[in-house]
Order: structure tokens, then C-alpha cells, then sequence
């Protein structure tokens, strides 16, 4: 199974819509589509392997209360665990 059949079957486990996997990995929904389309097709485009890994780490991240998309923004100050951890 290649990268984009694998996001493929990612999407579908999961009821993910294009918008949700472009959103999860910063990408254009246009981006997200072209990995759906027939290999065949002028507009398919192969998945990057790191698409694939982000995705599966966003959902993770989803499976435990994170929400993936706030983790950049977020600030050492904004979980006081952190600096009790010695993460911050």
C-alpha cells in the first residue's frame, strides 16, 4: 500500500473529510484531493512520507484531548505542567 492509499485509509477509518486533513496538516484542500485522485489522472500527485507521519501524530495527539492544530501557538506560560516537568 503506498503513502497515499494508506492516507486514504486513514481518512475513511476515521471520517475525515479533505478539509479536516488539510486543516491537521497545513496544506490547501486542493493539495489533499490530488492524492485521492486515479494515479492515472494529470492532477494526481504522490503524498509526501511526511504527510503521512504528521497525520497519524495529529490524530493522535486528537485521541488524547490535544488539539494538534493549538501546540504551535501555545507558550510555556499557557500549561504551568511544563515548567513542574522541566519541559518549559
Amino acid at each position: 500500500m503506498n503513502i497515499n492509499e494508506q492516507i486514504q485509509d486513514i481518512k475513511s477509518r476515521n471520517n475525515l473529510t479533505v478539509r479536516e486533513i488539510a486543516e491537521l496538516l497545513d496544506t490547501s484542500e486542493f493539495t489533499v484531493r490530488n492524492w485521492f485522485r486515479d494515479a492515472d489522472s494529470n492532477g494526481y500527485r504522490p503524498a509526501p512520507t511526511l504527510a503521512l507521519t504528521c497525520l497519524i501524530y495529529a490524530l493522535r495527539l486528537r485521541s488524547v484531548g490535544e488539539d494538534p492544530l493549538e501546540l504551535g501557538t501555545r507558550t510555556s506560560h499557557d500549561n504551568p505542567q511544563d515548567h513542574e516537568s522541566g519541559l518549559a
